[in-house]
């Protein structure tokens, strides 16, 4: 008898979803539940109330979003998500996905870094708010909100993805060996 043997995460998870919609739905929950860590942490990092105290209401005029940051609709707006990505590299990837909804939370994830920035800026009212944030949050400068969380608790949730597609791969190569 010829043993076979699934080499791949892409592959596994592509032979399980074809033959077993069961197996295939535990390996999303245990996805998601890493993911979940990660989106968890996030929550926690996030500031309740407003992040600077006159960051309220800030409409894009172009495209009339609100780009206001409030603490609770940030967190509630935190999300994981599963998908398989057809475009990268020619591949069908299937990723977790964490991501910020809301537009004040992207920027208060995303503003400043940890490099200096020169006198010779432009923008006093961008420096200000960069400023006055990173003075807001000493010691956790940059970066904050979800890029933090993914430091943080990223290395904990790959190895539950780990311990998912470990488990996956026994599953397939139980499939394709015919149960042996």
């Amino acid at each position: 008898m010829m043993r076979a043997r699934v080499e791949g995460e892409q592959r596994t998870i592509a032979l399980i979803r074809a033959f077993d919609k069961t197996a295939y739905a535990e390996i999303s929950k245990g996805f998601k539940k890493a993911g979940e860590k990660v989106r968890d942490e996030a929550r926690a990092q996030t500031p309740a109330g407003n992040a600077l105290s006159h960051w309220g209401r800030w409409i894009a005029v172009d495209r009339g979003r609100d780009l206001g940051f409030n603490g609770a609709r940030v967190r509630a707006k935190i999300k994981v998500s599963l998908s398989q990505d057809q475009r990268k590299w020619g591949k069908n990837l299937f990723m977790v996905k964490i991501v910020t909804m809301d537009w004040g939370g992207a920027i208060y994830t995303l503003s400043g870094s940890k490099q200096k920035r020169y006198k010779q800026e432009k923008s006093y009212r961008g420096r200000s708010f960069t400023d006055n944030l990173n003075a807001k949050y000493v010691g956790d400068p940059y970066p904050r909100g979800l890029l933090r969380a993914v430091i943080t608790k990223g290395p904990d949730a790959r190895k539950d993805l780990e311990r998912v597609m470990d488990q996956a791969t026994a599953h397939a190569d139980r499939i394709i060996n015919g149960g042996s």
